[in-house]
C-alpha cells in the first residue's frame, strides 16, 4: 500500500502538469507560435492526449463550482486543500482548476476561432480570404463575449445547469442529490 502511494504521488503531479501543458499549448498557440512544437520533450509532455484527462477534471471542477464544493480561484482552492490535506494536493487542485477556468473562459472561443482560421487558410482565392478574414474579425469577439458569459454561468454556485436537472428531476425520477 505505501509503494502505491509513493507511486502514485509521484504519477499524479506529472499527469496534471502534462494536461495544464496541453491547454497551454492548444489555447494560446496562437499568440506564442513557440507552443506549437510537437518534437522531443515537449511534444510528449503537451501532446493532445492529455486533453483527455483535462474534460474529466474540468467536468469535475465545475460540478464542485455547482455545488458549492470549491472555488473559481486557483489560490483559494490551494490554501484550502493544502491546510486541509498537504501541499501536493492543493497543487493538483489548484492547477486542476486554472485548466477549468481557461477552458471555460478563454478555450472554447479560442478553437473555434483557430479552426475558422485553418478553414480560411484552405480557401484558394485571395478574395474570399480577405472577406472571410474580416468577417472572423468582427465574430471573434462575439465567441469570446459568449464564451466569458457561459463560463461566468458555469463558475457561480447552483448554476443553470443544475437547476435545469433539478426541474427535470421528478420526470427522470431521480434528484439532485443524485448527480
Amino acid at each position: 500500500m505505501d509503494i502505491f502511494s509513493n507511486l502514485l504521488s509521484l504519477i499524479l503531479p506529472l499527469i496534471v502538469l502534462c494536461s495544464f501543458m496541453s491547454t497551454n499549448r492548444k489555447c494560446f498557440k496562437r499568440y506564442f507560435p513557440f507552443l506549437d512544437n510537437d518534437k522531443g520533450l515537449w511534444g510528449f509532455l503537451s501532446n493532445e492526449i492529455w486533453l483527455i484527462i483535462s474534460l474529466f477534471g474540468s467536468v469535475m471542477c465545475v460540478g464542485e463550482y455547482a455545488r458549492n464544493q470549491t472555488s473559481p480561484m486557483p489560490w483559494e482552492v490551494f490554501i484550502y486543500r493544502s491546510e486541509r490535506y498537504d501541499f501536493l494536493t492543493g497543487v493538483i487542485s489548484a492547477t486542476n482548476v486554472l485548466i477549468t477556468d481557461i477552458w471555460i473562459l478563454f478555450g472554447l472561443a479560442e478553437l473555434k476561432i483557430q479552426s475558422e482560421l485553418d478553414s480560411i487558410s484552405r480557401e484558394s482565392q485571395e478574395i474570399l480570404k480577405n472577406e472571410k478574414i474580416k468577417a472572423l474579425n468582427y465574430k471573434k469577439n462575439l465567441y469570446y463575449v459568449a464564451n466569458i458569459i457561459l463560463g461566468l454561468l458555469l463558475m457561480t454556485k447552483h448554476n443553470l445547469l443544475y437547476q435545469l436537472l433539478d426541474w427535470l428531476s421528478p420526470i427522470l425520477n431521480t434528484s439532485i442529490a443524485d448527480y
